[in-house]
Protein backbone atom coordinates (compact mmCIF):
# COMPACT_ATOMS: atom_id res chain seq x y z
CA UNK A 1 0.00 0.00 0.00
CA UNK A 2 0.91 3.92 -0.61
CA UNK A 3 1.43 5.70 2.55
CA UNK A 4 0.15 9.39 2.41
CA UNK A 5 0.96 11.44 5.55
CA UNK A 6 -0.65 14.92 6.08
CA UNK A 7 0.13 18.34 7.83
CA UNK A 8 -1.19 16.84 11.36
CA UNK A 9 -1.58 19.20 14.35
CA UNK A 10 -4.35 17.28 15.98
CA UNK A 11 -6.55 17.39 12.85
CA UNK A 12 -4.64 14.18 11.49
CA UNK A 13 -7.89 11.77 11.59
CA UNK A 14 -9.55 14.17 9.75
CA UNK A 15 -7.05 15.21 7.41
CA UNK A 16 -6.84 11.45 6.95
CA UNK A 17 -9.62 10.56 6.17
CA UNK A 18 -10.16 13.16 3.68
CA UNK A 19 -6.68 12.23 1.19
CA UNK A 20 -7.77 8.81 1.27
CA UNK A 21 -11.48 9.81 0.35
CA UNK A 22 -10.06 11.46 -2.66
CA UNK A 23 -7.69 8.92 -3.70
CA UNK A 24 -10.97 6.93 -3.73
CA UNK A 25 -13.23 8.96 -5.78
CA UNK A 26 -10.67 9.81 -8.45
CA UNK A 27 -10.04 6.14 -8.77
CA UNK A 28 -13.92 5.55 -9.64
CA UNK A 29 -14.07 8.12 -11.92
CA UNK A 30 -17.71 8.56 -11.17
CA UNK A 31 -19.12 12.41 -11.41
CA UNK A 32 -22.51 11.40 -9.84
CA UNK A 33 -20.96 9.79 -6.88
CA UNK A 34 -18.46 12.47 -6.09
CA UNK A 35 -21.33 15.01 -6.27
CA UNK A 36 -23.42 12.79 -4.02
CA UNK A 37 -20.90 12.71 -1.59
CA UNK A 38 -20.00 16.37 -1.70
CA UNK A 39 -23.48 17.31 -0.70
CA UNK A 40 -23.16 15.00 2.01
CA UNK A 41 -20.21 17.13 3.40
CA UNK A 42 -22.51 20.25 2.70
CA UNK A 43 -20.07 21.81 0.36
CA UNK A 44 -20.02 25.06 -1.21
CA UNK A 45 -20.50 24.83 -5.41
CA UNK A 46 -16.85 26.56 -5.19
CA UNK A 47 -15.05 24.31 -2.55
CA UNK A 48 -16.46 21.09 -5.35
CA UNK A 49 -15.50 22.76 -8.24
CA UNK A 50 -11.77 22.94 -6.71
CA UNK A 51 -11.87 19.14 -5.74
CA UNK A 52 -13.34 18.02 -9.09
CA UNK A 53 -9.62 19.82 -10.61
CA UNK A 54 -8.31 17.45 -8.32
CA UNK A 55 -10.29 14.67 -9.32
CA UNK A 56 -9.63 15.30 -13.24
CA UNK A 57 -5.60 14.80 -11.88
CA UNK A 58 -4.20 11.48 -13.94
CA UNK A 59 -4.99 8.61 -12.13
CA UNK A 60 -1.60 7.23 -11.80
CA UNK A 61 0.30 10.76 -10.24
CA UNK A 62 -0.31 10.70 -6.58
CA UNK A 63 -1.42 14.11 -5.16
CA UNK A 64 1.06 16.93 -4.17
CA UNK A 65 1.67 18.32 -0.97
CA UNK A 66 0.15 21.61 -2.39
CA UNK A 67 -2.72 19.25 -3.11
CA UNK A 68 -3.08 18.06 0.05
CA UNK A 69 -2.02 21.50 2.24
CA UNK A 70 -4.02 24.10 -0.12
CA UNK A 71 -7.07 22.20 -0.86
CA UNK A 72 -7.66 18.74 0.42
CA UNK A 73 -7.32 19.42 3.91
CA UNK A 74 -8.26 22.91 4.43
CA UNK A 75 -11.46 21.93 2.51
CA UNK A 76 -12.70 18.27 3.00
CA UNK A 77 -10.66 18.27 7.10
CA UNK A 78 -13.37 21.08 7.96
CA UNK A 79 -15.98 19.51 6.19
CA UNK A 80 -15.51 15.84 7.82
CA UNK A 81 -15.38 17.35 10.96
CA UNK A 82 -18.68 18.80 11.07
CA UNK A 83 -20.17 15.89 9.51
CA UNK A 84 -18.59 13.52 12.62
CA UNK A 85 -20.41 15.70 14.67
CA UNK A 86 -23.66 15.45 12.99
CA UNK A 87 -23.82 12.16 13.13
CA UNK A 88 -22.84 11.79 16.46
CA UNK A 89 -25.85 14.01 17.45
CA UNK A 90 -28.19 12.62 15.09
CA UNK A 91 -27.41 8.62 16.26
CA UNK A 92 -27.87 9.71 20.05
CA UNK A 93 -31.09 11.38 19.36
CA UNK A 94 -32.43 8.29 17.20
CA UNK A 95 -31.12 5.58 19.65
CA UNK A 96 -29.07 6.86 22.60
CA UNK A 97 -28.46 3.02 24.20
CA UNK A 98 -27.15 1.91 20.86
CA UNK A 99 -24.21 4.59 20.46
CA UNK A 100 -20.32 4.07 21.35
CA UNK A 101 -20.80 7.79 22.76
CA UNK A 102 -23.25 6.41 25.25
CA UNK A 103 -21.36 3.25 26.03
CA UNK A 104 -17.80 5.15 26.77
CA UNK A 105 -20.12 7.95 28.59
CA UNK A 106 -21.75 5.45 30.62
CA UNK A 107 -18.42 3.29 31.18
CA UNK A 108 -16.96 6.61 33.07
CA UNK A 109 -20.63 7.36 35.11
CA UNK A 110 -19.82 3.69 36.28
CA UNK A 111 -16.21 4.78 37.67
CA UNK A 112 -17.57 8.05 39.01
CA UNK A 113 -20.69 6.56 41.12
CA UNK A 114 -18.68 3.73 42.38
CA UNK A 115 -16.81 5.90 44.34
CA UNK A 116 -19.49 8.80 44.40
CA UNK A 117 -21.75 5.77 46.29
CA UNK A 118 -18.63 4.12 48.43
CA UNK A 119 -18.19 8.10 50.06
CA UNK A 120 -21.69 7.79 50.99
CA UNK A 121 -21.27 4.57 52.39
CA UNK A 122 -23.40 2.59 50.32
CA UNK A 123 -22.99 -1.07 49.57
CA UNK A 124 -24.48 -0.53 45.93
CA UNK A 125 -20.41 0.60 45.04
CA UNK A 126 -19.72 -2.86 44.98
CA UNK A 127 -21.97 -3.59 41.83
CA UNK A 128 -19.38 -2.12 39.78
CA UNK A 129 -16.50 -3.88 39.25
CA UNK A 130 -14.00 -1.89 36.75
CA UNK A 131 -11.59 0.56 37.17
CA UNK A 132 -11.91 2.56 34.60
CA UNK A 133 -9.31 1.02 32.87
CA UNK A 134 -10.05 -0.50 29.26
CA UNK A 135 -8.33 1.36 26.63
CA UNK A 136 -11.75 0.98 24.51
CA UNK A 137 -13.56 2.97 26.66
CA UNK A 138 -11.08 5.07 28.16
CA UNK A 139 -9.80 6.15 24.51
CA UNK A 140 -13.34 8.01 23.36
CA UNK A 141 -12.87 11.34 22.70
CA UNK A 142 -15.05 11.86 25.36
CA UNK A 143 -12.08 12.06 27.61
CA UNK A 144 -9.91 14.28 25.48
CA UNK A 145 -11.93 17.30 27.18
CA UNK A 146 -11.00 18.47 30.53
CA UNK A 147 -13.83 20.60 30.42
CA UNK A 148 -16.33 17.57 29.67
CA UNK A 149 -14.09 15.32 32.43
CA UNK A 150 -14.70 17.86 34.77
CA UNK A 151 -18.62 18.53 33.89
CA UNK A 152 -18.60 14.31 34.47
CA UNK A 153 -17.17 14.29 38.13
CA UNK A 154 -19.56 17.67 39.08
CA UNK A 155 -22.62 15.26 37.51
CA UNK A 156 -21.57 12.71 39.95
CA UNK A 157 -21.38 14.20 42.51
CA UNK A 158 -25.01 15.81 42.09
CA UNK A 159 -27.05 12.71 41.34
CA UNK A 160 -25.10 10.49 43.61
CA UNK A 161 -27.74 10.62 46.77
CA UNK A 162 -30.50 10.43 44.03
CA UNK A 163 -28.78 7.09 42.32
CA UNK A 164 -28.73 5.66 46.00
CA UNK A 165 -32.84 6.84 46.52
CA UNK A 166 -33.43 5.61 43.48
CA UNK A 167 -32.08 2.47 43.50
CA UNK A 168 -33.40 1.53 47.21
CA UNK A 169 -37.21 2.71 46.35
CA UNK A 170 -36.56 0.09 43.02
CA UNK A 171 -34.63 -2.47 45.05
CA UNK A 172 -37.39 -2.67 47.31
CA UNK A 173 -40.35 -3.02 44.55
CA UNK A 174 -38.23 -6.03 42.88
CA UNK A 175 -37.01 -7.45 46.22
CA UNK A 176 -40.86 -8.09 47.26
CA UNK A 177 -41.36 -10.16 44.08
CA UNK A 178 -38.05 -12.12 44.07
CA UNK A 179 -38.87 -13.00 47.90
CA UNK A 180 -40.33 -16.44 47.13
CA UNK A 181 -37.27 -17.49 44.85
CA UNK A 182 -34.95 -17.79 47.96
CA UNK A 183 -31.90 -16.38 46.65
CA UNK A 184 -28.61 -16.65 47.37
CA UNK A 185 -26.72 -13.45 47.82
CA UNK A 186 -24.75 -13.92 44.65
CA UNK A 187 -27.95 -14.26 42.97
CA UNK A 188 -29.37 -11.44 44.85
CA UNK A 189 -26.11 -9.26 43.55
CA UNK A 190 -26.77 -10.25 39.93
CA UNK A 191 -30.02 -8.57 40.12
CA UNK A 192 -28.85 -5.85 42.45
CA UNK A 193 -25.96 -5.26 39.18
CA UNK A 194 -28.93 -5.39 36.79
CA UNK A 195 -30.92 -2.66 38.41
CA UNK A 196 -28.12 -0.17 39.04
CA UNK A 197 -26.63 -0.79 35.72
CA UNK A 198 -30.22 0.53 34.24
CA UNK A 199 -30.77 3.15 36.31
CA UNK A 200 -27.18 4.23 35.19
CA UNK A 201 -28.29 4.18 31.43
CA UNK A 202 -30.86 6.79 32.20
CA UNK A 203 -28.18 9.32 33.94
CA UNK A 204 -25.93 8.23 31.15
CA UNK A 205 -29.23 9.99 28.82
CA UNK A 206 -29.48 12.32 31.74
CA UNK A 207 -26.28 13.80 31.42
CA UNK A 208 -25.99 14.65 28.08
CA UNK A 209 -29.45 16.05 28.19
CA UNK A 210 -29.43 18.07 31.20
CA UNK A 211 -29.57 21.48 31.31
CA UNK A 212 -30.67 22.08 27.58
CA UNK A 213 -28.43 19.34 26.00
CA UNK A 214 -25.23 21.24 27.57
CA UNK A 215 -22.82 18.55 28.06
CA UNK A 216 -23.97 17.40 24.63
CA UNK A 217 -23.18 20.64 22.95
CA UNK A 218 -20.22 20.77 24.30
CA UNK A 219 -19.09 17.27 23.17
CA UNK A 220 -19.94 18.53 19.66
CA UNK A 221 -17.84 21.44 20.26
CA UNK A 222 -15.48 19.40 20.90
CA UNK A 223 -15.46 17.45 17.88
CA UNK A 224 -15.73 20.98 15.95
CA UNK A 225 -13.01 22.35 17.11
CA UNK A 226 -9.56 22.15 14.77
CA UNK A 227 -6.76 20.82 16.45
CA UNK A 228 -8.44 18.50 18.78
CA UNK A 229 -7.58 14.89 18.04
CA UNK A 230 -10.07 12.51 17.11
CA UNK A 231 -10.40 8.45 17.97
CA UNK A 232 -11.48 5.66 16.03
CA UNK A 233 -15.21 6.27 18.02
CA UNK A 234 -15.76 9.71 15.82
CA UNK A 235 -14.43 7.96 12.68
CA UNK A 236 -16.85 5.27 12.87
CA UNK A 237 -19.46 7.99 12.92
CA UNK A 238 -17.91 9.79 10.18
CA UNK A 239 -17.74 6.87 8.13
CA UNK A 240 -21.22 5.65 8.33
CA UNK A 241 -22.71 9.68 7.88
CA UNK A 242 -20.57 9.63 4.13
CA UNK A 243 -21.97 5.97 3.30
CA UNK A 244 -25.38 6.88 4.58
CA UNK A 245 -25.79 3.97 6.61
CA UNK A 246 -29.28 3.55 7.83
CA UNK A 247 -30.60 0.24 9.29
CA UNK A 248 -34.37 -0.71 8.87
CA UNK A 249 -36.18 -3.42 10.43
CA UNK A 250 -37.67 -5.94 7.80
CA UNK A 251 -40.96 -7.81 8.18
CA UNK A 252 -39.17 -10.80 9.59
CA UNK A 253 -38.72 -8.41 12.64
CA UNK A 254 -34.48 -8.65 11.70
CA UNK A 255 -32.15 -5.88 10.86
CA UNK A 256 -31.02 -4.81 7.27
CA UNK A 257 -28.34 -1.82 6.87
CA UNK A 258 -28.44 -0.19 3.49
CA UNK A 259 -25.70 2.02 2.20
CA UNK A 260 -26.48 5.10 -0.31
CA UNK A 261 -22.64 4.62 -1.21
CA UNK A 262 -21.34 1.82 0.33
CA UNK A 263 -17.51 2.30 0.79
CA UNK A 264 -15.58 -0.29 2.76
CA UNK A 265 -13.29 0.84 5.42
CA UNK A 266 -10.01 -0.81 7.12
CA UNK A 267 -8.59 0.67 10.40
CA UNK A 268 -5.04 -0.38 11.05
CA UNK A 269 -2.66 -0.24 14.37
CA UNK A 270 0.67 0.95 13.65
CA UNK A 271 0.75 -0.36 9.74
CA UNK A 272 -1.01 -3.37 10.24
CA UNK A 273 -4.60 -4.78 10.85
CA UNK A 274 -5.07 -5.76 14.59
CA UNK A 275 -7.87 -8.45 13.77
CA UNK A 276 -9.02 -10.50 10.44
CA UNK A 277 -11.48 -8.07 8.76
CA UNK A 278 -13.47 -8.77 6.03
CA UNK A 279 -13.08 -7.77 2.29
CA UNK A 280 -10.85 -5.37 0.05
CA UNK A 281 -10.50 -2.36 1.84
CA UNK A 282 -11.98 0.96 -0.44
CA UNK A 283 -10.13 3.03 2.70
CA UNK A 284 -7.37 2.28 4.83
CA UNK A 285 -6.74 4.48 7.78
CA UNK A 286 -3.35 4.03 10.35
CA UNK A 287 -3.51 4.79 13.93
CA UNK A 288 0.19 5.13 14.59
CA UNK A 289 0.78 4.20 18.57
CA UNK A 290 -2.75 6.51 19.38
CA UNK A 291 -0.64 9.48 18.68
CA UNK A 292 -1.51 10.50 14.85
CA UNK A 293 -3.40 9.20 11.89
CA UNK A 294 -1.99 8.37 8.08
CA UNK A 295 -3.60 7.05 4.80
CA UNK A 296 -2.70 3.70 3.46
CA UNK A 297 -4.13 3.89 -0.16
CA UNK A 298 -4.70 0.34 -1.68
CA UNK A 299 -3.35 -0.78 -4.09
CA UNK A 300 -6.73 -1.22 -6.13
CA UNK A 301 -7.09 2.45 -5.30
CA UNK A 302 -3.82 3.99 -6.17
CA UNK A 303 0.10 2.50 -7.12
CA UNK A 304 2.65 5.06 -6.90
CA UNK A 305 4.94 4.85 -9.94
CA UNK A 306 7.90 5.34 -7.45
CA UNK A 307 6.73 2.03 -5.59
CA UNK A 308 6.24 0.12 -8.74
CA UNK A 309 8.98 -2.40 -10.00
CA UNK A 310 8.46 -2.13 -13.17
CA UNK A 311 8.60 1.98 -13.01
CA UNK A 312 11.86 1.85 -11.33
CA UNK A 313 13.50 -0.91 -13.94
CA UNK A 314 12.58 1.38 -16.56
CA UNK A 315 13.92 3.92 -14.84
CA UNK A 316 17.44 2.36 -14.50
CA UNK A 317 17.52 1.41 -18.22
CA UNK A 318 16.48 4.66 -19.17
CA UNK A 319 18.87 6.43 -16.63
CA UNK A 320 21.74 4.18 -18.60
CA UNK A 321 21.02 6.55 -22.50
CA UNK A 322 22.47 10.35 -21.22
CA UNK A 323 25.13 8.07 -19.38
CA UNK A 324 26.28 6.29 -22.26
CA UNK A 325 25.62 10.12 -24.65
CA UNK A 326 27.50 11.87 -22.06
CA UNK A 327 30.70 9.46 -22.19
CA UNK A 328 30.41 8.79 -18.46
CA UNK A 329 30.78 5.14 -18.87
CA UNK A 330 34.62 5.36 -20.03
CA UNK A 331 36.31 2.41 -22.24
CA UNK A 332 39.11 1.24 -24.61
CA UNK A 333 37.00 1.35 -27.60
CA UNK A 334 34.42 4.09 -26.37
CA UNK A 335 32.55 4.99 -29.58
CA UNK A 336 32.09 1.29 -30.34
CA UNK A 337 30.93 0.09 -26.58
CA UNK A 338 28.30 3.35 -26.68
CA UNK A 339 26.63 2.31 -29.63
CA UNK A 340 26.36 -1.05 -28.85
CA UNK A 341 25.96 -0.30 -24.88
CA UNK A 342 23.08 2.00 -26.23
CA UNK A 343 21.58 -1.06 -28.55
CA UNK A 344 21.82 -3.11 -25.50
CA UNK A 345 19.44 -0.92 -23.32
CA UNK A 346 17.16 -0.93 -25.99
CA UNK A 347 17.00 -4.34 -26.62
CA UNK A 348 16.30 -5.25 -22.67
CA UNK A 349 13.86 -2.89 -23.00
CA UNK A 350 11.97 -4.98 -25.84
CA UNK A 351 11.93 -8.10 -23.83
CA UNK A 352 10.00 -6.37 -21.23
CA UNK A 353 7.56 -5.27 -23.96
CA UNK A 354 7.29 -9.21 -24.81
CA UNK A 355 7.12 -10.49 -22.07
CA UNK A 356 3.73 -8.22 -20.88
CA UNK A 357 2.27 -9.00 -24.44
CA UNK A 358 2.67 -12.44 -24.73
CA UNK A 359 -0.54 -14.55 -24.48
CA UNK A 360 0.90 -18.00 -24.06
CA UNK A 361 2.84 -18.94 -20.96
CA UNK A 362 5.20 -21.03 -23.20
CA UNK A 363 6.10 -17.61 -25.18
CA UNK A 364 6.75 -15.88 -22.00
CA UNK A 365 8.85 -18.72 -20.91
CA UNK A 366 10.67 -18.42 -23.78
CA UNK A 367 11.20 -14.76 -23.27
CA UNK A 368 12.36 -14.89 -19.94
CA UNK A 369 15.45 -17.01 -20.71
CA UNK A 370 16.29 -14.62 -23.60
CA UNK A 371 16.24 -11.80 -21.69
CA UNK A 372 18.63 -14.04 -19.17
CA UNK A 373 20.96 -15.17 -21.74
CA UNK A 374 20.74 -11.18 -23.17
CA UNK A 375 22.32 -10.11 -19.54
CA UNK A 376 24.71 -12.46 -19.34
CA UNK A 377 25.96 -11.99 -22.86
CA UNK A 378 26.20 -8.08 -21.77
CA UNK A 379 28.13 -9.08 -18.92
CA UNK A 380 30.82 -10.73 -20.87
CA UNK A 381 30.68 -8.24 -23.12
CA UNK A 382 31.18 -5.09 -21.48
CA UNK A 383 33.62 -6.67 -19.27
CA UNK A 384 35.67 -3.90 -19.71
CA UNK A 385 33.43 -0.72 -19.12
CA UNK A 386 32.80 -1.70 -15.31
CA UNK A 387 30.81 1.06 -14.57
CA UNK A 388 27.94 -0.40 -17.11
CA UNK A 389 28.70 -3.95 -15.99
CA UNK A 390 27.07 -2.81 -12.57
CA UNK A 391 24.16 -1.37 -14.06
CA UNK A 392 23.58 -4.58 -16.16
CA UNK A 393 23.60 -6.25 -12.50
CA UNK A 394 21.39 -4.16 -10.77
CA UNK A 395 18.83 -4.61 -14.21
CA UNK A 396 19.48 -8.43 -13.14
CA UNK A 397 18.06 -7.24 -9.95
CA UNK A 398 15.20 -5.25 -11.01
CA UNK A 399 14.02 -7.39 -13.34
CA UNK A 400 14.19 -10.54 -10.89
CA UNK A 401 12.19 -8.14 -8.55
CA UNK A 402 9.45 -7.00 -11.47
CA UNK A 403 9.04 -11.20 -12.74
CA UNK A 404 6.44 -11.95 -10.19
CA UNK A 405 4.23 -9.34 -11.43
CA UNK A 406 4.82 -10.09 -14.90
CA UNK A 407 4.07 -13.38 -14.81
CA UNK A 408 1.23 -13.06 -12.41
CA UNK A 409 -1.27 -14.93 -14.16
CA UNK A 410 1.35 -17.89 -15.04
CA UNK A 411 2.30 -18.51 -11.46
CA UNK A 412 2.21 -22.44 -11.92
CA UNK A 413 4.24 -23.28 -15.19
CA UNK A 414 7.11 -25.66 -14.37
CA UNK A 415 9.78 -23.79 -16.75
CA UNK A 416 9.44 -20.84 -14.15
CA UNK A 417 9.16 -22.62 -11.30
CA UNK A 418 12.45 -24.48 -12.52
CA UNK A 419 14.47 -20.42 -12.40
CA UNK A 420 13.52 -20.15 -9.28
CA UNK A 421 10.65 -17.59 -9.11
CA UNK A 422 7.80 -19.88 -7.80
CA UNK A 423 8.88 -21.86 -5.21
CA UNK A 424 6.10 -22.67 -2.34
CA UNK A 425 5.82 -21.19 0.28
CA UNK A 426 7.47 -23.46 3.43
CA UNK A 427 5.10 -24.28 6.94
CA UNK A 428 7.32 -25.61 9.88
CA UNK A 429 5.95 -28.55 10.92
CA UNK A 430 4.72 -26.92 14.56
CA UNK A 431 2.46 -24.22 12.45
CA UNK A 432 1.01 -27.06 10.13
CA UNK A 433 1.33 -28.40 13.70
CA UNK A 434 -1.06 -25.43 14.91
CA UNK A 435 -3.64 -24.89 12.26
CA UNK A 436 -4.69 -29.29 12.15
CA UNK A 437 -5.56 -28.75 15.72
CA UNK A 438 -7.52 -25.33 15.21
CA UNK A 439 -9.64 -27.02 12.52
CA UNK A 440 -9.92 -30.39 13.81
CA UNK A 441 -13.30 -30.05 14.94
CA UNK A 442 -15.86 -32.56 14.54
CA UNK A 443 -18.97 -32.43 12.44
CA UNK A 444 -20.94 -32.52 15.65
CA UNK A 445 -18.76 -30.86 17.71
CA UNK A 446 -18.96 -27.00 18.24
CA UNK A 447 -15.96 -24.69 18.53
CA UNK A 448 -17.07 -23.20 21.71
CA UNK A 449 -19.98 -24.17 24.22
CA UNK A 450 -22.95 -22.05 23.74
CA UNK A 451 -22.98 -21.35 27.14
CA UNK A 452 -19.68 -19.43 27.09
CA UNK A 453 -20.02 -16.20 28.67
CA UNK A 454 -17.29 -14.54 26.61
CA UNK A 455 -17.73 -12.10 23.72
CA UNK A 456 -17.96 -14.40 20.60
CA UNK A 457 -14.54 -14.05 18.81
CA UNK A 458 -15.96 -14.61 15.41
CA UNK A 459 -18.52 -11.16 15.93
CA UNK A 460 -15.23 -9.36 16.85
CA UNK A 461 -14.35 -10.04 13.51
CA UNK A 462 -17.55 -7.86 12.29
CA UNK A 463 -18.45 -5.80 15.47
CA UNK A 464 -15.63 -4.64 17.89
CA UNK A 465 -16.65 -5.38 21.47
CA UNK A 466 -16.43 -1.77 22.54
CA UNK A 467 -18.91 -0.87 19.77
CA UNK A 468 -21.63 -3.53 19.61
CA UNK A 469 -25.25 -2.97 20.08
CA UNK A 470 -28.25 -5.30 19.56
CA UNK A 471 -28.70 -3.69 15.97
CA UNK A 472 -24.89 -3.86 14.78
CA UNK A 473 -24.69 -7.76 16.09
CA UNK A 474 -28.03 -8.44 14.03
CA UNK A 475 -26.78 -6.94 11.23
CA UNK A 476 -23.21 -9.07 11.50
CA UNK A 477 -24.89 -12.01 11.93
CA UNK A 478 -27.18 -11.77 9.13
CA UNK A 479 -23.66 -10.68 6.87
CA UNK A 480 -22.41 -14.34 8.52
CA UNK A 481 -25.32 -16.23 6.98
CA UNK A 482 -25.11 -14.72 3.96
CA UNK A 483 -21.49 -15.66 3.44
CA UNK A 484 -22.94 -19.16 4.63
CA UNK A 485 -25.13 -19.12 1.26
CA UNK A 486 -22.07 -18.55 -0.61
CA UNK A 487 -20.41 -21.71 0.38
CA UNK A 488 -18.66 -19.94 3.64
CA UNK A 489 -19.05 -23.69 5.95
CA UNK A 490 -17.94 -21.09 9.12
CA UNK A 491 -21.43 -19.91 8.91
CA UNK A 492 -23.58 -22.63 8.67
CA UNK A 493 -27.16 -21.84 10.36
CA UNK A 494 -26.31 -24.04 13.01
CA UNK A 495 -23.28 -22.37 13.60
CA UNK A 496 -24.38 -18.79 13.50
CA UNK A 497 -27.04 -19.85 15.78
CA UNK A 498 -24.33 -20.60 18.24
CA UNK A 499 -22.27 -17.04 17.99
CA UNK A 500 -26.22 -15.68 18.45
CA UNK A 501 -26.47 -17.77 21.15
CA UNK A 502 -23.14 -17.43 23.15
CA UNK A 503 -23.61 -13.15 22.30
CA UNK A 504 -27.16 -13.16 24.21
CA UNK A 505 -25.05 -15.13 27.06
CA UNK A 506 -22.13 -12.54 27.13
CA UNK A 507 -24.93 -10.02 26.83
CA UNK A 508 -26.68 -11.66 30.57
CA UNK A 509 -23.41 -12.18 32.07
CA UNK A 510 -22.59 -8.43 31.42
CA UNK A 511 -25.66 -7.22 32.62
CA UNK A 512 -26.22 -5.27 29.29
CA UNK A 513 -29.21 -4.49 27.92
CA UNK A 514 -28.35 -3.65 23.98
CA UNK A 515 -31.56 -4.00 22.33
CA UNK A 516 -31.29 -7.82 21.24
CA UNK A 517 -34.37 -8.62 20.18
CA UNK A 518 -33.01 -8.52 16.72
CA UNK A 519 -30.79 -11.06 18.10
CA UNK A 520 -33.82 -13.18 19.51
CA UNK A 521 -35.40 -13.25 16.13
CA UNK A 522 -32.43 -14.26 14.04
CA UNK A 523 -32.28 -17.00 16.28
CA UNK A 524 -35.57 -18.36 15.79
CA UNK A 525 -34.71 -17.50 11.85
CA UNK A 526 -31.83 -19.99 12.14
CA UNK A 527 -33.86 -22.48 14.40
CA UNK A 528 -37.13 -22.42 11.12
CA UNK A 529 -34.11 -22.76 8.98
CA UNK A 530 -32.47 -25.80 10.79
CA UNK A 531 -36.17 -27.45 10.92
CA UNK A 532 -36.62 -26.84 7.41
CA UNK A 533 -33.11 -28.42 6.44
CA UNK A 534 -34.04 -31.30 8.55
CA UNK A 535 -37.61 -32.37 7.35
CA UNK A 536 -36.17 -31.86 3.43
CA UNK A 537 -33.51 -34.66 4.38
CA UNK A 538 -36.46 -37.01 6.19
CA UNK A 539 -38.53 -36.60 2.92
CA UNK A 540 -35.61 -37.20 0.57
CA UNK A 541 -35.05 -40.59 2.54
CA UNK A 542 -38.46 -41.64 2.03
CA UNK A 543 -38.37 -41.30 -1.56
CA UNK A 544 -35.38 -43.87 -1.70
Amino acid sequence: MFEVDNSSDGNCLFYAYSISLMYYLRSKNDPKLAKGIFDKLNLSKEAQVELEKLLSKPSHMPYSKEDIVKTIEPILGRAVRDLAADQVLAEFEKAPKSTSLFSSAKYGLEYGFKHALESNDSNYSKLIDHEFDNPDYTQADLYHNDELKLEMEFFVSMRAPIVIEEMNRRWAEQERSLSELQLSAKEIKGFQAILLSQIIDEETIEYFRADNNANMNRFLKHIKKEFEWGSEETLMALHRAVQGERMVRNPSGTIDTFYDFPILLHVYTNGVSPFQQNGIPDLVLNNKHNVHWTSKIPDHIFVSKADDPEFQLLELLDAQIPAIRLGKLESNEQSLDRKLMQEWVETFKKYMQLLKSAPQTSIKEKVVQDAMLHISKGLMQFSSVPEFRASIKLVFSGFVTWLPKALEENKKTSGLSQLGFYSQPIVSSKDEVKSSKSSDISPGKEAKSSSDKSYPSELARFVKKAKQSGPRVTAALEQMYKLGTEGNDKYTPEKCRDIAKRYLNFVQSNHKNPMIDGVKTFIKKMDKIIQERKEERVSSLSLI
